[in-house]
């Protein structure tokens, strides 16, 4: 008989250790290698914001010292305060509204802070704190409100919420405007409320270049001689036409004349010019005169104007004060000289060239002076004054050796002193200028003999200067007038309207 092995049931011991080592085969093949679990160390003073600060030292100078010194401007101090105040320092203090400082504190700074003892590192307040703890074996404190950062940093919701983007750091408000912008307003502001002031002045300081460039003789051309002698024509006879318009012009003027000088004052005045108007009567005397008591008004210290009130002297005759008063209307010598050009017709101007002795000279346009020297002869002969001429061939040496005089003392300008006592009994008419040797003869002129010359002279009482357009400036006189023709002109003119009306009468008959 054959034997045949065959199998022995496990017992239930082995089957019970064959599934505990399945399952922990598995669980080796599932689960991952397990890590030794650590405790991780932390950083206590992780929470500790970094910032800008600055510590106290001793002596400290104050918040706004502290201001200019590190931010340049004192008053940023505000800032300062507004980051440090509410922050307990290391003594146990805070920042008040005193805005007291102790040596030691802690002062939290905006961004730009730069200088001597300025800092940046993490919050000393919060260190301190969390040295304290950790000494004491306590939990870290929690950090505190972050203070402002150290550096502006745009923030990326700036351009969704405009109501932050004008906050800068501690909470002020930024301003929207540019500091530029707004000081380029506020001049632009300030330069047109001194427009709307002075702006008359302003703008005739800024014309008056322009003007005076705009008068130069070189910008217009000069029109020709003959033009410019037809406009002076023109002007003398317009001047002339307004002295024969004024018939009673030299009888008012010598009435107002004695009546001036009998006048009672404490200094009487001798006019030295006389301008009358068909309603107006002025006088030019000198400056040491003192005015009446009535019938004159002062508008200037040599210049009186005659009122219409009733005076002792005006209910005088003319030729009863004559009379009366010997000698002043022979040595009074008015000449009829021009005429003084207004908006409504002018003042005819008579000198008195009585109170004058020496010499008197006339410059300027040739031409012109000589015809201004012919109308002063022509009323120094009218007055009665015997007139002399010296040729271009007399010298005034040789008129002076004729006459056999002597020297005589010199007179004084009859502005600024008394009239001479001489009175003037002729004149010299030198219608050409005087040689080196006729102007040292000047001082023999005797004190009763008056020499107008043309040109300039230093031994000249008077000077008087003539342009071209007719115009005469009296120097010392301080009036330019408008000169007259001569009386040889006048009555060549007249001859000539006159023909001019005798063939009109005869075309008509």
């Amino acid at each position: 008989m054959t034997r045949a092995g065959t199998a022995k049931p496990a017992g239930p011991g082995i089957k019970a250790v064959l599934a505990l080592v399945g399952a922990v085969g598995v669980a080796l093949t599932l689960s991952p290698p397990s890590v030794s679990a650590q405790p991780v160390p932390v950083d206590p003073y992780e929470g500790c914001p970094t910032l800008i600060y600055y510590t106290v030292p001793e002596g400290t100078p104050g918040l706004f010292e502290i201001a200019d010194s590190v931010l340049g401007d004192p008053t940023r101090a505000s800032e300062i305060y507004e980051y440090t105040s509410g922050r307990t320092q290391p003594d146990g203090g805070q920042l008040g509204l005193d805005q007291e400082l102790r040596p030691g504190w802690h002062l939290i700074l905006p961004w730009d802070a730069a200088g001597d003892g300025v800092l940046q590192g993490q919050d000393p307040l919060c260190v301190a704190a969390v040295d304290q703890a950790v000494a004491q074996g306590a939990e870290a404190p929690a950090p505190p409100e972050p203070p402002p950062s150290p550096e502006p940093s745009p923030s990326p919701s700036a351009s969704a919420s405009p109501e932050g983007a004008d906050q800068a750091p501690g909470g002020m408000r930024r301003p929207n405007i540019d500091p530029k912008i707004l000081i380029a307003g506020m001049v632009a502001l300030a330069l047109l409320t001194i427009l709307a002031l002075f702006w008359q002045p302003i703008f005739r300081g800024v014309a008056w270049p322009f003007r005076k460039i705009a008068a130069l003789p070189w910008r217009r051309p000069k029109p020709p001689r003959f033009v410019r002698t037809m406009r002076r024509r023109k002007r003398q006879r317009s001047a002339s036409d307004v002295i024969a318009a004024d018939r009673g012009a030299a009888k008012r003027a010598n009435i107002g004349f004695l009546e001036l000088m009998n006048a009672p004052a404490e200094v009487p005045a001798r006019p030295v010019a006389v301008f009358t108007a068909p309603k107006l009567l002025t006088m030019l005397v000198p400056v040491n005169s003192t005015p009446p008591a009535s019938s004159w008004r002062v508008l200037k210290p040599t210049i009186w104007r005659h009122s219409r009130s009733k005076s002792a002297t005006s209910a005088v005759r003319f030729n009863t004060t004559t009379h009366t008063n010997i000698g002043i209307t022979a040595d009074s010598t008015l000449v009829s000289v021009g005429v003084i050009e207004r908006a409504r017709g002018g003042e005819q101007v008579f000198v008195d060239f009585g109170q004058i002795t020496g010499l008197i000279t006339v410059g300027g346009h040739p031409a012109t002076a000589i015809e201004t020297i012919r109308v002063i002869g022509d009323g120094l002969r009218e007055c009665g004054l015997n007139l002399l001429k010296a040729d271009s061939q007399d010298t005034l040496g040789r008129f002076l050796s004729q006459e056999g005089v002597a020297r005589s003392e010199p007179g004084t300008d009859p502005l600024s002193g008394p009239a001479p006592r001489q009175r003037l009994r002729q004149a010299l008419v030198v219608p050409r200028r005087l040689s080196r040797s006729e102007e040292d003869d000047i001082p023999l002129v005797p004190a009763d003999t008056l020499v107008i010359a043309q040109g300039e002279s230093d031994h000249a009482r008077w000077h008087w200067t003539v342009s071209e357009d007719g115009s005469v400036d009296t120097g010392p006189m301080g009036i330019t007038l408008a000169l007259r023709d001569s009386r040889e002109r006048e009555h060549k003119r007249r001859q000539k309207l006159k023909k001019k009306r005798q063939k009109r009468q005869k075309r008509g008959g």
